[in-house]
């Protein structure tokens, strides 16, 4: 799933990515948030919304951070709790928040307990 993200990935935006899982862990959907240099707006209303119509069990975000600073922001950090309390509500879990940097460096909310 990373190297699918990064294949999306410019340098000079941020893009925020929705991937939707089905019960076998297959992607079913996508949507792609484009931002600017260093912000992108999901909406948390959207995201269930969407996750709700494509009958998704799971979802994973990604993002790039343009400046290449791998470290979650408070609003990262944020966002993801509100993401995935609203997801909780319907049983829809979140597998990670994986946050891109240059070449192959990522940052895992899973990985990092931070889920």
């Amino acid at each position: 799933m990373i190297a699918f993200a990064r294949s999306l990935q410019d340098a000079d935006v941020e893009k925020f990515l929705i991937l939707y899982l089905s019960t076998k862990n297959k992607l079913i959907g996508i949507t792609v948030q484009m931002g600017s240099l260093n912000s992108a707006v999901v909406y948390p209303r959207e995201v269930a919304k969407t996750a709700l119509l494509s009958c998704a069990n799971a979802v994973i975000f990604v993002h790039n951070h343009p400046s290449d600073d791998l470290s979650p922001s408070p609003e990262d950090k944020n966002l993801t709790k509100t993401i995935k309390s609203a997801l909780d509500l319907f049983g829809i879990s979140v597998h990670d928040h994986i946050i891109l940097g240059e070449g192959e460096k990522y940052f895992s909310f899973a990985e990092n307990l931070i889920l």
